[in-house]
C-alpha cells in the first residue's frame, strides 16, 4: 500500500509545471501557475518562431518575387509548420498534463507497483523532476 507522500507525488507529478523555460514563460506574463493564457502563448511563440524566418527570407531577398523558384511567402508548408503545427503543440500541453498525472496516480490508486518496487518509482519520479528542471536538458531540446 503507498503512503501519502508517494500518492501525494503521483497527484502533483508534472512534466509540464516546471522547468526552467516554464519559469521564463510565467516571468514575462505568457502563463500562470496552472497553464493559463494558452491562446496568447501560442500566438506569440508561433509568430516568434516565425518572424525569424521571414526576416532572413527578406534580407536574402526569397520573401517574395521572381528571384526564386519558391518564395517564402508562397511557401505553404512552412507557415503551416509554424502557424498551425506549433499551436497545437502548445495546446496539447494541458492534455499532457493532466494525462500524466491521472497515470501516475492510477498506477498508485490501483496498487500496481508492489512495495519492493515502490522505492524504484520514487526514484524515477525524481528523476523525471530533475530532468524537467534541467537547464541542459531543455537547451538541448531548443
Amino acid at each position: 500500500m503507498m503512503n501519502s507522500s508517494a500518492f501525494q507525488e503521483g497527484k502533483d507529478f508534472s512534466i509540464i509545471l516546471g522547468g526552467p523555460f516554464f519559469q521564463l514563460l510565467r516571468r514575462i506574463g505568457l502563463t500562470g501557475s496552472a497553464l493559463e493564457l494558452m491562446n496568447k502563448r501560442a500566438l506569440i511563440i508561433s509568430l516568434l518562431a516565425w518572424l525569424p524566418l521571414f526576416v532572413l527570407s527578406l534580407v536574402k531577398g526569397q520573401a517574395w518575387g521572381e528571384g526564386t523558384n519558391l518564395p517564402f511567402i508562397e511557401d505553404l508548408e512552412a507557415h503551416i509548420r509554424f502557424l498551425v503545427a506549433l499551436p497545437l503543440m502548445i495546446f496539447a500541453e494541458r492534455i499532457v498534463h493532466e494525462r500524466m498525472q491521472m497515470i501516475v496516480m492510477q498506477f498508485e490508486e490501483r496498487n500496481l507497483i508492489p512495495d519492493q518496487a515502490l522505492e524504484q518509482f520514487r526514484k524515477a519520479i525524481a528523476s523525471a523532476y530533475r530532468w524537467r528542471n534541467s537547464f541542459v536538458a531543455e537547451a538541448l531540446i531548443l
